[in-house]
């Protein structure tokens, strides 16, 4: 236990119960597949810092610090118009005032840091020492204008600081609330791939846009090693798997993809161009069944995407481009309406090509809007779907099928001056499928 600086005039009050009741969905990181951790059979655990053992490689300075955050887990009361400007915060203002906690990880977990709850506009961030480094910060969570919000995976025993103050000067009473993620409940991180693992008896906790509602499921927390374009593949014997994708820690983070095998043994896949560091969270579920499943994260060495369709004079031309002409090449991505690979109808299972495009729809100009349609047409079956970036990194936003023959109408817009970045994917939907054309045509309209 390290020394604070005493403080008179802080009002702080933890409002958390000095045990925590951890459930049935248990936070379980690392594998035996799976071993529970003191305390995450159903029983009450209890965290006493002073007897967490000292992380050698952080010697911490609090100095700075005017109260200890103890429990570990909870929520505590704070005023920033009687403290001092005593740090700079990357995403804060200048001549701001903060409340300044010390902490201590009860848990290898990831934890969430907030301020929901306060009265003034906040800003949060997490350093590991007074005038030292700064881990993380957070002006504005997308939901609310005012509150603060960090999810950080931190390991058992680290020592930080968290800082809390007002943006722009703002000032008043607020709280500081600390809880550890309930889902995912398992951590891949620092795995080797492939690992067989099951859904059998974990419950039925999530569903994804590609089905697994009444099925038993999984969710796992992953870190990115390193920028890179990124394969995560399930593959089930006993069942059709389906995989999901999530831009974050948490469970109820945005989905950027999913996808279902589309037989037993055939795999589900969502590939999506990543960065170091990044947090993301996956689901495992089934269509029909649970059990074992075997999944794999690789980083696959591709162009994506790999080819680009000149739009600069869309709006120059009448709004309309096209028809241009395009064919196969072998396959990068995953739609969440189609399959990645399907049976060739005798005994194997053939994967299937597509091709990816950057597609920017210019900016209309001042003063105006464009709706816009990219229509994909083939004389056989295709899957045409949109990433909303241009270099395969971004979410699904629109996926569809055509009939044979037929043809797949994708909406996107534009305004102002403001280009629309897209992904623009398109798949066979069965074997040797023939090439397509793509024709994309704007209505504008200007006030």
């Amino acid at each position: 236990m390290w020394n604070c600086r005493p403080s008179a005039h802080v009002l702080v009050s933890v409002l958390a119960i000095a045990t925590i009741t951890v459930g049935g969905c248990a936070q379980i990181l690392g594998f035996d597949d799976v071993q529970p951790a003191a305390g995450q059979d159903g029983s009450t655990a209890r965290f006493d810092a002073s007897a967490l053992p000292p992380d050698a490689n952080v010697v911490p300075h609090f100095a700075c610090t005017s109260q200890q955050f103890i429990p570990e887990v909870g929520t505590a009361l704070l005023n920033t118009e009687i403290e001092s400007d005593d740090e700079t915060l990357s995403c804060g203002t200048a001549s701001a005032t903060e409340a300044l906690f010390s902490w201590r990880a009860p848990a290898t977990d990831y934890y969430v840091f907030d301020t929901i709850g306060s009265e003034f506009d906040t800003v949060i961030a997490l350093k590991n020492e007074c005038d030292g480094a700064e881990l993380a910060c957070n002006n504005n969570l997308s939901t609310d204008a005012t509150a603060s919000e960090l999810v950080q995976k931190i390991m058992l025993g680290r020592n930080l600081i968290v800082a809390v103050e007002g943006f722009a000067g703002d000032q008043g009473s607020g709280q500081l609330n600390i809880a550890r993620v309930a889902c995912p409940d398992s951590d891949l991180e620092d795995q080797v791939f492939p690992v067989t693992l099951s859904t059998s008896g974990a419950g039925d906790d999530n569903s994804t846009s590609c089905g697994g509602a009444g099925q038993s499921d999984r969710a796992f927390h992953w870190v990115v090693p390193s920028d890179g374009l990124y394969a995560f593949k399930v593959v089930a014997a006993g069942y059709r798997a389906v995989i999901s994708v999530l831009d974050g820690p948490r469970c109820k983070d945005t989905e950027l993809g999913c996808s279902k095998s589309s037989l037993l043994g055939a795999r589900a896949e969502v590939v999506r161009r990543l960065v170091a560091g990044q947090q993301v969270s996956l689901y495992v579920d089934g269509v029909d069944g649970a059990g074992a499943f075997e999944i794999d994260v690789s980083e696959r060495v591709a162009t994506c995407p790999e080819d680009s369709i000149d739009t600069s004079m869309l709006f120059v031309q009448g709004g309309s481009i096209g028809p241009l002409s395009g064919t196969y090449s072998a396959r990068t991505l995953a739609p969440s309406c189609g399959f990645p690979e399907i049976s060739d109808g005798i005994a194997a299972i053939q994967e299937l090509r597509d091709m990816t495009y950057q597609l920017d729809i210019p900016g209309p100009g001042a003063g105006c809007s464009a709706d816009c349609t990219v229509t994909v047409s083939s004389p056989g079956t295709i899957t045409a779907y949109l990433l909303d970036e241009n270099d395969c990194s971004g979410r699904e936003i629109d996926c569809k099928n055509s009939s044979f023959g037929g043809d797949v109408t994708l909406n996107v817009s534009s305004a102002n001056n403001d280009a629309g970045t897209y992904t623009l994917v398109v798949s066979e939907a069965a074997l040797d499928s023939p090439d397509y054309s793509i024709q994309i045509d704007c209505m504008q309209i200007c006030s």
